[in-house]
């Protein structure tokens, strides 16, 4: 049967903030050091992720796919990842104030930045890869993202980022692991229209969803 465990010591988490990452980063660690579970893959997952097919199918799945890390990982030098707006700034300023509760504040800043030139250090060597927040990673790459999250000059990087959940695992394991094990996809259905508004699935959708190869889909 499932079973549930909670995180020791959870995470206020604010849409477009660095508390997604950190939340991301206790939730690997927390699966990772139970001994009684021994997973061999991570899979995230939020409330609005809604399963279509049968644990045992995506059981089967990854069993005949070994070593494969299901995540999109856009290396953002190779062309925009980001449909529209802020794409390298979100890591090259600060950003001090909460997009959706302080915009004004938000937009000021970000101005003022671009104005003035600001470009913030990142960590040695990062080629900075940008896709979905929700993945499916073996166990010795979770871990390795995990324990990379965890570096004190990476956390100084994404905390004052803008939306790091879009980038921080993605650029770790594109770090880690050889393009040949990247999916570049996750197994969460979603879609966006041009202007970035979600898609919402209806029961009108079910023959489209049916056909599609994912296991999760979102949003409902």
């Amino acid at each position: 049967g499932l079973q549930f465990a909670f995180v020791a010591d959870p995470v206020h988490c604010r849409w477009g903030e660095y508390s997604l990452v950190e939340a991301t980063r206790r939730l690997m660690e927390t699966a990772l050091s139970d001994v009684t579970f021994e997973a061999g893959h991570l899979l995230l997952l939020s409330t609005s992720c809604v399963p279509y097919r049968p644990l045992s199918s995506l059981q089967a799945f990854l069993r005949g796919r070994p070593g494969v890390e299901f995540i999109q990982a856009h290396d953002i030098s190779q062309g925009r990842w980001v449909k529209g707006g802020l794409e390298s700034e979100r890591y090259q300023y600060y950003y001090p104030f909460n997009y959706r509760t302080q915009r004004r504040l938000f937009e000021w800043a970000t101005e003022r930045q671009r104005e003035f030139g600001i470009r913030r250090a990142m960590p040695q060597g990062v080629n900075v890869h940008f896709g979905s927040q929700w993945f499916c990673l073996t166990r010795a790459t979770a871990a390795g993202v995990a324990a990379g999250l965890n570096q004190p000059a990476w956390r100084r990087w994404l905390r004052w980022s803008w939306i790091p959940d879009e980038f921080a695992v993605q650029t770790l394991v594109a770090q880690l692991c050889p393009r040949s094990a990247i999916a570049n996809h996750n197994l969460t259905y979603y879609e966006f229209d041009a202007q970035g508004q979600p898609l919402v699935l209806e029961n009108g959708h079910l023959p489209h969803l049916m056909a599609q190869p994912f296991f999760f889909a979102r949003k409902v």
